[in-house]
């Protein structure tokens, strides 16, 4: 039996990228907590989760050489635009990475400069979108906890120790 062709995961490659002013194409499904695009890829007839950028560099450049790693050129590790990726060895990967901390666009694309940029006492960079969004997640999370809480204690009147009270229709 012959292996699947790949064109499905190629064509789905490329319906999951927006292209940004500066040539990146971002990446707008799923993001790892390090902030670089996943997919699922089919290897053979077996599906598996890999980093969208090394897989796109795969499919339209060609195989990465032994011992050298993807280097975004642009510091957007969302990018997955094959033209912004250098393959470098490990020790210059890691080199250029310790300058991270000043790169122009936050592990979710955001542009980190201006209105944009909040600077703390530690000298770290902070998104403030991003720190916006996941303000706004924490609040909703924390008011349907304490809704749910109020809607049982004073609507089906349940004691804070947990005992159910009688109802107000009950009768003796």
């Amino acid at each position: 039996m012959a292996a699947p062709t790949i064109l499905p995961d190629i064509a789905k490659f490329h319906r999951s990228y927006i292209v940004i002013d500066n040539g990146c194409w971002k990446w707008s499904r799923a993001i790892s907590r390090a902030g670089y695009g996943v997919m699922r890829a089919t290897e053979g007839f077996k599906p598996r989760a890999v980093n969208a950028h090394r897989w796109g560099y795969q499919q339209i450049v060609g195989p990465i050489p032994d011992g050298l790693a993807l280097d975004h050129i642009c510091r957007n590790r969302a990018c997955v635009n094959p033209a912004h990726l250098e393959p470098v060895t490990q020790a210059e990967n890691v080199r250029r990475g310790r300058a991270m901390d000043l790169k122009e666009y936050c592990k979710r694309g955001h542009l980190r400069a201006g209105d944009n940029l909040s600077i703390r006492a530690s000298g770290k960079r902070v998104c403030l979108m991003c720190k916006r969004l996941n303000n706004k997640r924490e609040w909703e999370e924390n008011y349907h906890a304490k809704l749910a809480y109020h809607r049982n204690y004073y609507h089906e009147k349940i004691s804070p120790v947990g005992r159910r009270l009688r109802s107000d229709t009950e009768t003796n």
